[in-house]
């Protein structure tokens, strides 16, 4: 996916449709949760979760995940397991 600021709204229909692909399997097994951490592997990775599309209203325009969730991407389940043992010291 790349951003071409000439076609907004390419993009966010892009970001719409991977949003229904990948994300929005998720929600029913984290609705209520504040933070989600995720670990992206391989050409996931690459995606710009906070910036997909998870709605559109004709009004005001696109909702971004950013805005329903606390999303903190990390490199795997060693980074997990750190910030787990560093969250436990405070």
């Amino acid at each position: 996916l790349r951003f071409d600021p000439n076609n907004a709204s390419r993009a966010d229909a892009a970001l719409e449709a991977l949003h229904n692909a990948v994300w929005a399997k998720l929600v029913p097994h984290i609705n209520g949760v504040d933070r989600v951490y995720v670990a992206p592997d391989g050409r996931l990775a690459e995606v710009p979760f906070n910036a997909l599309v998870t709605r559109r209203d004709e009004t005001v325009g696109a909702r971004y995940l950013i805005e329903d969730v606390e999303l903190v991407q990390i490199s795997g389940g060693r980074e997990l397991a750190r910030l787990w043992k560093t969250a436990g010291k405070k």
